[in-house]
């Protein structure tokens, strides 16, 4: 009899569902198709629980330069089966994920404590993350530093 993969219910991290086998019908032609309409913003409108967060994480390892290559997540899958010019974009560039799905606070001032956190947190990913090759290719940055943003982030 053959063994089933189990379902990856909950499971919001491609690395995650990849690493512990978890059931998951490729989507990963959907980079390729990112790669080669290079819009400048992608819209990703799916009902409640289609898969949003889950590709938007397979994209993250995909794209993000780590330490340790997350090339082997995708080895099997179709964006592997690709010609040399999408594997050449895999894991180039600095990533910055955010999620806003925990912001449930109760009051606008315990949601704009947790968004300053969260600010916080990405802005200090993003300094060392300046000397990419991405930072020097292009002349406007992709988000603002400022020294208010140095002085708010040092508070936490």
């Amino acid at each position: 009899m053959a063994e089933f993969k189990p379902l990856p219910i909950g499971i919001e991290d491609f690395k995650e569902l990849i690493d512990k086998g978890y059931c998951f019908i490729d989507k990963t032609l959907l980079i390729k198709n990112l790669l080669n309409h290079r819009s400048k913003v992608s819209l990703f409108a799916r009902p409640r629980r289609f898969g949003k967060t889950l590709n938007l994480s397979m994209i993250q390892r995909y794209f993000e330069k780590t330490e340790k290559s997350n090339a082997y997540l995708f080895d099997g899958l179709k964006i592997s089966q690709t010609e040399a010019f999408y594997q050449a974009n895999q894991g180039q560039f600095p990533v910055i994920s955010l999620s806003l799905k925990s912001m449930k606070q109760a009051s606008f001032s315990e949601a704009n404590t947790l968004y300053t956190r969260l600010y916080c947190k990405i802005y200090n990913f993003a300094i060392p993350a300046m000397n990419c090759r991405w930072w020097l290719c292009h002349q406007e940055p992709p988000f603002i530093l400022s020294s208010q943003s140095r002085w708010l982030c040092s508070r936490f």
